[in-house]
């Protein structure tokens, strides 16, 4: 069974680099081929900051982390996801449907009426697990609403920028939640 938690600020060490292991290790692996290898998708420093912000749910099976996802508040209608990784050695249990639903009630608990989510993508060709993934989203009610550059979006970001290998795009998907 999957249990659904906040994270909090006491998390051990342990528990921490459990579930930092699981993020790095799924962002490396699915975007190997839009930031080349060694990428590290958010520092350990970053992820500190949002699990401080009580914005990190993880998802456990017998008390250990198997996922996390990042869900925050974008506007007074609206909320978003990301950072959303699981164990690939629990690959289709459910853990990241399971985290998606749980950040979806909360945000409707809290008022939002959409849940918007942002698939950076390879601009010239497909990769696999990326279009597996927009079809996942898509699946569970979140419709394509518009594609930018890295620099529309992360305009101060220049530097990382620089490290993509291949040009790239965002795409933006929203899910009316009410």
């Amino acid at each position: 069974m999957i249990l659904i938690s906040r994270a909090q600020i006491s998390l051990s060490d342990s528990e921490f680099n459990q579930a930092y292991s699981i993020l790095i290790k799924a962002y490396a692996v699915t975007e190997l081929q839009i930031w080349g290898e060694n990428y590290s998708r958010i520092s350990k420093a970053e992820y500190r900051k949002l699990i401080a912000k009580n914005e990190v749910v993880f998802a456990r099976i017998d008390e250990q982390i198997v996922g996390c996802i990042h869900c925050f508040k974008k506007d007074n209608t609206t909320y978003s996801f990301g950072l959303l990784a699981a164990d690939f050695k629990k690959k289709g249990m459910g853990i990241g449907r399971t985290l998606i639903n749980y950040v979806e009630k909360h945000s409707i608990n809290k008022g939002a009426l959409y849940m918007d989510l942002v698939i950076l993508r390879a601009k010239n060709f497909e990769i696999e697990n990326k279009v597996a993934l927009k079809n996942w989203y898509q699946r569970l009610g979140y419709e394509y609403s518009s594609s930018h550059s890295f620099l529309e979006i992360e305009p101060k970001r220049i530097e990382k920028s620089k490290k993509l290998i291949t040009p790239s795009l965002f795409d933006f998907y929203r899910k009316v939640l009410i």
